[in-house]
């Protein structure tokens, strides 16, 4: 994933990002120098400084006369997530106490283009439940590309296991080859279909994404029973499937 994005993603704005990075090549240095590292206006520099001593991000201090500004390490980054992340896990009992379900239908959510892509991505990880998929993986990478494998990386990362049903192509076998170090374990489908669709079950949850690249979209359908079920067909598939 490219620096930017990835700090997008934790929360900085553009005039931010471009401040940070720009303090972090520099060391201590005078808000004039910094704002000309970033291009951009001294009095943007200002509030995107603000923001990010706020946030404990960069520091500042005075030499003699000279009033200095220091980013902090990179990895006050995760220490920021991980006192969001614990902070909310106090609060969560209050927060699902609040909660009501009003009624007992599946609730779908649709997504449109690479965003729609990368947000049923994310909601795979973020819930963390053990996870079924079926794809081609040729089809799957040519249409998510970079997504997918900053997909594979997060998963294994969070150490959230797949079991995965697809084709045996060379693209799949050499894909299998990596198993044990993607916490993954790959089965191939009898008959070695195609596919159009990449397929998730997870929790109370199914997830679809088109690999049809002229009209990309994804739905995530949330209901415990069309989960239960796909889950039930899931396991006769990979019964009847090989290594």
């Amino acid at each position: 994933m490219e620096i930017k994005r990835a700090l997008q993603n934790f929360g900085l704005k553009e005039s931010e990002i471009r401040i940070y990075l720009a303090s972090l090549e520099l060391g201590e240095s005078l808000m004039s120098d910094i704002a000309n590292a970033a291009h951009i206006t001294r009095s943007s520099c200002y509030d995107a400084i603000k923001t990010l001593a706020a946030l404990g991000l960069i520091n500042t201090f005075r030499m003699g006369a000279r009033k200095l500004y220091k980013a902090e390490c990179p990895e006050k980054l995760l220490s920021i997530l991980q006192d969001r992340e614990s902070q909310l896990r106090l609060v969560m009992p209050q927060l699902k106490g609040r909660w009501r379900v009003h009624d007992k239908k599946p609730i779908l959510y649709m997504h449109e283009g690479r965003e729609g892509f990368r947000a049923i991505l994310n909601d795979i990880l973020e819930r963390q439940h053990p996870l079924c998929a079926i794809t081609s993986i040729d089809s799957a990478e040519e249409v998510l590309g970079e997504d997918l494998k900053n997909f594979i990386e997060r998963r294994h990362v969070k150490h959230l296991r797949v079991r995965l049903l697809t084709n045996q192509t060379p693209r799949s076998i050499e894909l299998k080859r990596k198993d044990s170090t993607e916490s993954r374990q790959t089965k191939f489908l009898p008959g070695n279909p195609s596919f159009t669709t990449a397929n998730f079950i997870y929790g109370d949850r199914v997830a679809t994404v088109s690999l049809m690249a002229k009209n990309p979209f994804g739905l995530i359908i949330d209901d415990p029973d069309i989960a239960q079920t796909q889950r039930i067909q899931f396991e006769t598939v990979w019964d009847h499937s090989s290594f």
